[in-house]
């Protein structure tokens, strides 16, 4: 029997003080969401990419959901069309939002994904390959997360597992493109 399995999101108004749990994103029986990442796009919405959980329709697909209230409500979550988990999202200077997750099928590693228009679109043709070696176990590597290090230079660090099936921290430096 398939369970269903929805996302949460705590908010707090009072600087954690308090805090409330929230529905971002209710599953279907034949799909589920886990893992939220979150962001702010440019315009100050919060962006959520959805992790699917195992189950038997768009498995492994980000899925995106957003709010225009500070996360007080949410839209239906949509497929983004990047395959991977889970994500983590970075708003760029330039206002581009920039989403990097781990792939854990062949060619297995990392990549990154930018949206030019606030999280509307994901351009999945243009996805960047930050690595495509990892070996070991199917389902071991990713949780990446971004950081701005220099000008126009990130810093993507994840855990990966290499031809010795070693899991490890891991870092690859790169610029986004255009």
């Amino acid at each position: 029997m398939l369970f269903r399995s929805d996302a949460q999101v705590l908010r707090t108004a009072d600087d954690g003080d308090s805090w409330s749990c929230l529905p971002l994103a209710r599953g279907e029986p034949d799909l589920g969401y886990n893992e939220p990442a979150l962001g702010t796009n440019a315009a100050g919405h919060v962006i959520a990419l959805l992790r699917t959980a195992e189950t038997l329709r768009d498995r492994g697909f980000l899925y995106q959901a957003a709010s225009t209230d500070r996360g007080l409500t949410w839209s239906a979550p949509r497929n983004t069309g990047m395959w991977g988990y889970p994500a983590h999202i970075l708003t760029l200077p330039d206002g581009r939002l920039l989403a990097t997750y781990g792939v854990r099928r062949a060619p297995m590693g990392i990549r990154a994904t930018l949206s030019r228009d606030g999280g509307q679109t994901w351009a999945t043709n243009e996805t960047a390959v930050l690595r495509a070696d990892g070996r070991g176990n199917g389902s071991d590597l990713g949780y990446p997360i971004t950081v701005p290090v220099e000008d126009g230079v990130l810093l993507t660090v994840y855990y990966f597992n290499d031809a010795e099936n070693v899991t490890h921290i891991a870092a690859t430096r790169w610029r986004p493109g255009p």
